[in-house]
C-alpha cells in the first residue's frame, strides 16, 4: 500500500495525500539517480569525485533552476544521463587552464545574471525568486572561492568538478530562461 494512501485513511485530505505522494515519487526518483550515479563512479573507480560532483552540482542547481523537460521520467532518465556523461568527462577530459577560466565564468554569469529560473513546470512567484536567488548565488560564490583557489594552485584534477557543475548550471538556466521567454511571448500571442 502507498504511503499517501495511508495517510488517506488516517484522516488526511485529499490535497495533502496528493503532496506527500507527489514528495514520496520525488524521492524516490532522486535515490534512484543517486544509486545510478554512484555505481557509475565505482565503476569508473571515481567515487570520491563523483561524490563530490552530486555535493556540489545538487544545491546549484536546485536553487538556481533553469530547463526541465515536461514528463518527470523522462527528465529523470536524462538527469542519470547527464550525470554519467558529467563523471565520464570529469574521468577522461583535460581542459586546459584558461578554456576551463573562460567556460567558468560563462557559466557564472548565466547563473548570476539570470538565476533563480523557474520552468513551465514550476514557475516561481516573486518571494521564490528572491529567496532561491540569494541561495543561489550564495552557492555559486562558495564554489567561485573554491574553483579559483584550486585554479591558482593548478589542481585540475578537483577543479574540474566545480567547472562541470557550473557551466552544466549556467547552461541549463540560459535554456530555461529562453524556453520562459518563448512560453510567455506564446501567451501573448493567444491573448
Amino acid at each position: 500500500m502507498k504511503i499517501a494512501d495511508k495517510l488517506l485513511e488516517k484522516g488526511a485530505s485529499e490535497s495533502e495525500r496528493e503532496i506527500v505522494q507527489f514528495g514520496v515519487e520525488r524521492l524516490i526518483t532522486l535515490l534512484i539517480g543517486l544509486a545510478v550515479a554512484i555505481t557509475a563512479g565505482l565503476i569508473l573507480h571515481e567515487l570520491p569525485r563523483t561524490l563530490l560532483l552530486l555535493f556540489v552540482l545538487f544545491p546549484l542547481r536546485q536553487y538556481a533552476g533553469g530547463f526541465h523537460l515536461k514528463g518527470k521520467y523522462i527528465c529523470a532518465v536524462l538527469s542519470v544521463l547527464v550525470l554519467i556523461g558529467l563523471i565520464l568527462i570529469i574521468k577522461y577530459l583535460t581542459i586546459p587552464r584558461i578554456i576551463s577560466m573562460g567556460a567558468f565564468l560563462l557559466g557564472s554569469l548565466a547563473i548570476v545574471f539570470l538565476a533563480p529560473v523557474g520552468n513551465l513546470n514550476r514557475p516561481l512567484d516573486e518571494d521564490e525568486k528572491r529567496v532561491f536567488g540569494n541561495r543561489a548565488k550564495a552557492v555559486w560564490l562558495i564554489e567561485t572561492l573554491a574553483f579559483f583557489i584550486l585554479w591558482f594552485i593548478d589542481q585540475p584534477y578537483w577543479n574540474i568538478i566545480l567547472l562541470v557543475s557550473v557551466v552544466l548550471t549556467g547552461l541549463l538556466v540560459t535554456i530555461g530562461y529562453i524556453q520562459q521567454k518563448l512560453h510567455i511571448g506564446e501567451k501573448a500571442e493567444h491573448v
